[in-house]
């Protein structure tokens, strides 16, 4: 297994991902960070083409945030905690209840609005995600 290292924006500073040539293939855990630094180094180290498994251990931005990147441009498979699955495919139910939290704790509309379109402006959720039935099968 080799541990890939790249620097984040994030108080954590540097953070690791990890690959390995398994007898099914090329095999990614964890992602890097959404940046253009994240990038690079998924580039320079990893073979998006003989991708084959992408697992997410965990969902901080720090460990997902390519996944929707790796997703456009490899034919990897995507596994995910399946809380953290369910948190995705309910994304627009968990954001109107954002939105009404902050409006109670004093907060305008327009910032929640804010909130949420710099969400889908990034596009950091991975778009196939399988249900989290399908996940248990």
């Amino acid at each position: 297994m080799k541990q890939h290292t790249v620097q984040t924006p994030y108080m954590v500073g540097e953070v690791h991902f990890y690959s390995a040539e398994l007898d099914c293939g090329l095999v990614l855990f964890d992602t890097g960070p959404p940046t253009p630094e994240g990038e690079a180094c998924l580039r320079e180290n990893i073979d998006l083409k003989r991708l084959k498994y992408l697992f997410i251990t965990h969902c901080h931005i720090d460990h997902y945030g390519l996944a929707n990147y790796i997703l456009q441009h490899s034919d990897a498979e995507l596994f995910f905690p399946r809380k953290d699955a369910i948190k995705f495919q309910r994304h627009n139910e968990r954001m109107e209840r954002v939105g009404e939290l902050l409006g109670g704790y004093g907060f305008g509309k327009d910032f929640a609005v804010q909130l949420r379109e710099s969400f889908e402006r990034n596009k950091i959720f991975p778009a196939r995600l399988k249900s989290p039935e399908a996940a248990e099968a």
